[in-house]
């Protein structure tokens, strides 16, 4: 039986984020933490990735940018149930705190339900990400970088030195021009250079 997880030295397209994931060959994620100690980047390999709201409004931004069309399979706007009309106390009054009431309780656990394959963002998350996106496409250096290359490739290969197999997976790749474009959140564009450097 292969096991599909050790995947040979390739170019590979149209593989699942999850599914590159649990290819278990070493990764810069991984190599990133033993630029602390050897102690870190043991630990790493074994240690489950916790994802943060940082991260969770990364992929967000990522997706929406690289693969639109995942946008509205994957991910579902909680609507502002707090400001019906019909979102009353039990005496059928307007409450002081709209989201305590069991009108609000019973929307949302509706809507998670019948929504509980996708993510859930809020609508000022799905407004960022718009602009997110709108302001990507008014920089013509970004719009050359992204334009004419291919999104979300995978690839393997053995390390050279070390005989390692490696993985990686390039948020936009030019074969042609030779060129890997990343495409990272930040806030600001002041410390751009130390938080390049932080990343890795």
């Amino acid at each position: 039986m292969i096991d599909t997880n050790i995947p040979s030295p390739g170019i590979y397209r149209d593989i699942p984020f999850d599914v590159y994931l649990n290819w278990r060959h070493l990764s810069q994620s991984k190599v990133k933490a033993g630029r602390e100690s050897m102690a870190h980047f043991h630990a790493a390999q074994h240690r489950e990735s916790v994802q943060t709201d940082a991260m969770r409004l990364g992929r967000l931004f990522h997706a929406g940018q690289l693969e639109p069309l995942v946008i509205p399979t994957t991910y579902c706007v909680m609507p502002d149930f707090a400001d019906d009309d019909a979102n009353r106390t039990a005496k059928g009054e307007k409450p002081k705190n709209p989201r305590t009431t069991t009108y609000y309780k019973d929307r949302v656990a509706h809507f998670r339900h019948a929504n509980r394959e996708k993510e859930m963002v809020t609508a000022e998350e799905y407004e960022r990400l718009v602009g997110v996106v709108s302001s990507i496409s008014k920089n013509r250096r970004a719009v050359d970088y992204f334009s004419g290359s291919e999104q979300e490739v995978s690839f393997v290969w053995e390390d050279m030195e070390s005989g390692i197999t490696c993985k990686g997976r390039a948020d936009s790749l030019s074969i042609k021009d030779g060129r890997i474009t990343d495409l990272k959140k930040h806030d600001s564009p002041k410390d751009f250079g130390r938080v390049i450097h932080d990343l890795g």
